[in-house]
């Protein structure tokens, strides 16, 4: 079994294709079950949410298409990890910057939210977000002052409301405000 701090998978291997189901709890008496649809030799069990720095007693439970089981296997048990929030790898970048908007990006150890504060100080004052849960982010900033100095750092909480993390402070420059040519006609003279 492989466990975080409010998750795991219980993986086995079965000698021909079978169901996977298992038994688990806080006790050896279990009190929940959980299953995978469908017929395999590698089988895999999420176990999703949990609580965070326990130890769950398990059991497997395997049957062929054939009727032949349950095979079960005897009490195991794994623990979830302390509490953590995800942590940001180093210090989100902005791309794409143009005068009005630019994209932040960063990385996190687990599927969290994204959240962007920005602002023209360190007190930020503004922030973005996207919609969703993921470990690689992504937020679009819009609305930007063009030739501006703005700071910004990334914000992410996991599914377990653990967080939110901060960044560090990063910075960016907004580009010149583009031209608008609509309406001009070039013409070409010939001498």
């Amino acid at each position: 079994a492989s466990a975080s701090d409010f998750s795991a998978a219980v993986t086995w291997t079965t000698d021909e294709a079978a169901t996977s189901v298992m038994d688990f709890g806080t006790t050896a008496s279990y009190g929940s079950s959980a299953s995978v649809f469908g017929f395999v030799q590698s089988h895999s069990v999420p176990l999703s949410p949990l609580a965070p720095a326990t130890t769950y007693h398990y059991r497997v439970a395997s049957a062929d298409p054939s009727g032949n089981g349950p095979t079960q296997s005897t009490d195991a048990t794994f623990a979830t990890a302390a509490a953590a929030p995800p942590v940001i790898a180093g210090i989100p970048s902005a791309t794409g910057i143009t005068g009005t908007s630019t994209v932040v990006a960063w990385m996190t150890d687990e599927p969290s939210t994204s959240e962007v504060q920005y602002g023209t100080t360190p007190s930020y004052g503004s922030a973005a977000s996207s919609a969703g849960s993921a470990a690689a982010h992504s937020v679009a900033l819009s609305g930007l002052t063009p030739e501006t100095l703005y700071h910004y750092r990334a914000l992410s909480s996991d599914a377990c409301s653990n967080g939110p993390t901060y960044s560090s402070d990063g910075t960016f420059t907004t580009g010149p405000a583009a031209m608008d040519l609509s309406g001009w006609v070039l013409k070409q003279y010939a001498s």
